[in-house]
């Protein structure tokens, strides 16, 4: 075998580049599996925005004796099981912890377990963090979650209602103060807004989700509607996770193909040597 391989440059040739194109598919496949386990990431990341962002935004805002009444309440709302930890006694790996200081949420399922720090802890050891922990996204979360924005929205003054909804981080769920319902609601949905829920509206072909609530403002005050999405699912991959992969196959690709070159024009060139010392006569040259 060596035998062959050593007189046949064509054939070493031909099992290199094949041996290339498969290191370059492997690549390829491995990149395009983290680029999918990243953008799962992220999705789930998204999804869980909202809830975590206004669960945290409300427990800063009252004292540490009224927490754990809020807890009971949101939990009963949005059937998760809600609990508040010091961060100082979760164990986190490095990352976790990174991640959680730069306010990112942590997403581990099944079951689903979303956790994320309140705001405004000043001090390391006084930092709480906000954990939940349900079975699976359903109808009752959606809503839920809507519900409850929209009622602390109506319990603060109508000009502080904008200025709470951009400091939230909506994630995959646009939100939207309206001063009208959507025109193309039928009677029937609008009479079940009035009596406090949520509607649930398939939008386009991709089926893109939109909830809206009708807040439950103080007699007097203006009527306003709160409207989320539409929600969708994140199929489109960004084009930063493309990128590298796409340099790093290049790379390879291009490193390769130099090897297998630079291999065949040394052989050429020792070639053109004993050809040159064959045509001077001496005939004992060997390639």
């Amino acid at each position: 075998m060596r035998r062959v391989l050593s007189h046949g440059s064509f054939l070493r040739f031909y099992l290199l580049l094949g041996l290339a194109l498969c290191v370059v598919f492997l690549i390829a496949l491995g990149g395009r599996s983290f680029i999918e386990q990243v953008r799962r990431e992220d999705y789930r990341e998204q999804l869980a925005a909202l809830p975590m962002s206004m669960m945290t935004q409300r427990l800063a805002s009252v004292a540490e004796e009224e927490r754990d009444a809020l807890l009971g309440e949101l939990s009963e709302r949005l059937g998760m099981q809600l609990a508040l930890r010091r961060m100082a006694d979760t164990p986190l790996g490095y990352f976790e912890r990174s991640r959680i200081e730069r306010g990112r949420v942590l997403v581990e399922e099944p079951p689903w377990q979303l956790r994320q720090r309140l705001p405004n802890s000043p001090r390391q050891h006084e930092v709480w963090l906000l954990e939940a922990n349900f079975a699976a996204w359903g109808e009752r979360q959606w809503q839920g979650s809507l519900v409850a924005l929209g009622e602390w929205l109506a319990s603060m003054p109508p000009q502080e209602r904008a200025d709470t909804l951009s400091h939230l981080h909506p994630g995959s769920w646009p939100l939207t103060l309206l001063s009208a319902p959507p025109e193309d609601l039928t009677a029937e949905q609008r009479f079940q807004m009035t009596l406090g829920g949520v509607i649930t509206r398939l939008m386009s072909d991709k089926l893109a989700i939109t909830l809206v609530y009708q807040l439950p403002v103080p007699p007097g005050d203006a009527p306003q509607w709160l409207q989320a999405g539409p929600v969708t699912r994140g199929d489109t991959l960004p084009l930063n996770l493309h990128l590298p992969l796409l340099v790093g196959l290049m790379a390879v690709l291009s490193l390769i193909v130099y090897l297998i070159m630079r291999s065949i024009e040394s052989r050429m060139a020792r070639l053109e040597l004993a050809a040159t010392r064959i045509a001077s006569g001496r005939l004992e040259t060997r390639v």
